[in-house]
């Protein structure tokens, strides 16, 4: 481009320039007044009850707070589902709580059904409906475990086996822990449970055991008296055999 250009290059009339030497950032000059007065005019005026200058903690407690007047509302669709919860806990031997995690509808879709074929249903019901429901019961120490969004397995008879056969391969349920025969376990001893043998065959090996028991004390008392008998015959057995050794040489 140097070799085509002709004549001095192109300047302007005018240049700027600093007459003063650095700038003070830390302490500038205050403008003129005009531009005082407007700046002060023009600043934000932030009330002190939003949501941007309140602690985490102040948002929790007004959050519980309005939790708690929703509970305390009368709501007939959730007392419907309180009447559910209820109805759950007293036909249902066993009442599983999962942590659900994110999942596609389908999934959870193919959980139910897999669940259905080994007598066991998936339920949902809103942890705000589930404390409400085990309030000054029995199974009120469920309530740690109602945190999040939760899914339920319950069943009429406790088939832990085949639910943990099922969900141990599910990422998105999470076990917390089981409400089995009225008692609360944890997850270890869930998982436990499951590996135990069904209760038929426990009163089985129970009942063999006692047999044998009985059939051994049996064994040891009369093991004396067949030692006794025994050891008689034989006694009679040799001094009948004596008696007609003896008995020969006086007939001769």
């Amino acid at each position: 481009m140097a070799a085509f250009r002709k004549g001095p290059l192109f300047q302007t009339t005018w240049m700027c320039v600093r007459h003063r030497g650095k700038v003070n950032i830390q302490r500038p000059r205050p403008g003129p007044w005009e531009r005082r007065i407007l700046e002060a005019m023009t600043v934000p005026i932030v009330l002190r009850d939003m949501d941007i200058l309140k602690t985490d903690s102040q948002k929790c407690a007004e959050w519980r707070e309005k939790n708690k007047k929703k509970i305390a509302e009368a709501n007939p669709w959730e007392e419907f589902l309180v009447a559910r919860c209820k109805e759950m806990f007293d036909q249902h031997k066993m009442v599983a709580v999962f942590q659900a995690l994110p999942s596609k509808m389908e999934e959870k879709k193919a959980v139910h059904n897999k669940l259905m074929k080994q007598g066991l249903r998936l339920q949902h019901f809103p942890n705000e409906v589930m404390l409400q429901a085990i309030k000054n019961t029995k199974f009120v120490n469920l309530s740690p475990l109602l945190i999040g969004e939760n899914l339920f397995v319950i069943g009429e008879e406790p088939n832990l086996p085949g639910m943990m056969k099922i969900t141990r391969k599910v990422t998105h349920m999470a076990l917390l822990g089981a409400l089995v025969e009225n008692r609360i376990l944890s997850r270890e001893e869930v998982t436990h449970y499951s590996t135990l043998p069904d209760l038929p065959m426990v009163r089985g090996q129970l009942a063999s055991l006692l047999n044998s028991a009985a059939s051994k004390t049996h064994r040891l008392l009369g093991s004396q008296q067949l030692r006794l008998s025994t050891n008689l015959e034989q006694y009679i057995k040799q001094r009948t055999e004596d008696g007609s050794s003896g008995s020969c040489p006086e007939n001769s």
